[in-house]
């Protein structure tokens, strides 16, 4: 409803109107509306409630730009550290993500495995800290990720991409891995903007 423009940037979001409208009790709501806060649709205000976030381009933009130059850090460190487990793991998240290949549009599972490259990117990368805050950037990232998954509709060139990144870190080479990543980011926060851009309706 937030996505599609139903609902309005600082429009309040009252937990009986809404459970009443999608026909649920009020706690399921509660609990959606939490997660809301946590992804960057809403915003929870102290004393006054819950409501639509407008999405600030500026801040698009920045979020881009951090996770481009810590994922690219990220996979400096994880191609000199990789281990057995991470190559399998990679293995195993290419079958799975075969799966979706016949699908027209990419659904909430698959979005969820193909963010997975990254994770386990982070992870390999084998640096604590690092790992915490390309996670916490994620969970802010993923308003964006579901703008680009349902209105710049390039499921099929999102899923080629996943597989070259995966396929150039089993060959180890670490150059293309960098440039894959970077030109996957850039595409996603230029359809970002894009879409933002054309649809005055999400940013206030």
């Amino acid at each position: 409803m937030i996505l599609a423009g139903k609902l309005r940037p600082g429009e309040k979001l009252a937990e009986r109107d809404l459970g009443a409208s999608l026909k649920v009790s009020r706690t399921p709501i509660r609990e959606a509306l939490g997660r809301l806060v946590q992804d960057g649709l809403v915003e929870y205000r102290p004393q006054r409630g819950h409501f639509v976030r407008a999405i600030d381009m500026r801040s698009v933009e920045d979020l881009y730009s951090l996770r481009e130059m810590l994922e690219v850090y990220a996979i400096r460190l994880a191609m000199s550290r990789m281990q057995r487990t991470d190559f399998a793991e990679f293995d195993r998240l290419s079958q799975s993500l075969e799966r979706y290949a016949a699908d027209p549009m990419q659904s909430e599972a698959e979005l969820r495995e193909g963010q997975r490259v990254h994770e386990i990117i982070a992870r390999a990368a084998r640096d604590e800290l690092l790992y915490e805050m390309l996670m916490r950037l994620y969970d802010r990232l993923q308003l964006f990720i579901w703008i680009d998954a349902l209105y710049a509709d390039e499921a099929r060139l999102t899923r080629a991409e996943h597989a070259e990144i995966i396929a150039a870190i089993k060959a180890e080479d670490v150059e293309r891995v960098v440039h894959l990543a970077t030109q996957h980011l850039r595409r996603s926060r230029a359809n970002v903007m894009r879409v933002l851009q054309a649809r005055p309706s999400l940013t206030g």
